[in-house]
């Protein structure tokens, strides 16, 4: 990650999310200043991670697939921005190795534990989530997304402007286990979590 250019990438995207918006940012204070943390939220638009991404100020690392790397200069300011390509015909090794390092060097980690985009109710997690954070003992921050889909998705074509609301819950770990445990379990933990923030009215806002 080249850190000026991701500061520049920060304040690009809040510019244009800023005519695609509002956004509108609940508890973003909660993130944790320091130690490895993943950050998770729901997935509906291609939008998210640019919501997600635009406003902390802690850096954020986060994989994508490894087809829109594949052109240059595309490929090399999602290199300079913490971006990393997954492979998602083949193995996920190489990604999941960068995202044990990321996480075991004490940094954040952007993911969306559903595994693809969904447009309804919120889809299970995958157990990749809960492997991470077994694995290096991180800290879990759950962003509930909503109004990102309005403005962007395919079941609504075309860029549109609508009201994006991103809302921080009390970050957590998950609970200790004597053995490996459960990971589809831990990582139903990881979306209750999630869904438990559909509830809020965020009252806090930042």
């Amino acid at each position: 990650m080249i850190l000026p250019v991701y500061r520049f990438a920060q304040a690009f995207l809040r510019v244009c999310l800023f005519f695609l918006g509002p956004v509108r940012n609940i508890g973003i204070e909660n993130i944790p200043k320091t130690g490895p943390t993943i950050i998770v939220a729901n997935h509906c638009s291609y939008l998210d991670p640019p919501v997600v991404g635009a406003y902390p100020k802690r850096p954020m690392r986060c994989m994508a697939k490894k087809e829109l790397f594949k052109y240059w200069p595309g490929g090399w300011v999602l290199r300079a921005i913490g971006v990393f390509p997954v492979d998602r015909e083949g193995s996920p090794r190489t990604a999941l190795k960068t995202a044990l390092d990321v996480l075991n060097t004490g940094q954040m980690l952007l993911m969306f534990p559903e595994g693809h985009r969904g447009y309804g109710p919120l889809q299970p997690a995958q157990p990749g989530v809960a492997l991470l954070a077994r694995k290096t003992n991180a800290t879990i921050q759950p962003v509930l997304l909503r109004g990102t889909n309005g403005c962007l998705s395919r079941a609504n074509p075309g860029v549109h402007r609508n009201r994006i609301t991103a809302i921080y819950g009390q970050p957590f770990k998950l609970p200790e286990t004597d053995g490996p445990g459960d990971l589809r379990a831990d990582a139903q933990i990881v979306m209750d979590a999630i869904a438990a923030l559909d509830a809020s009215d965020g009252q806090a806002e930042s």
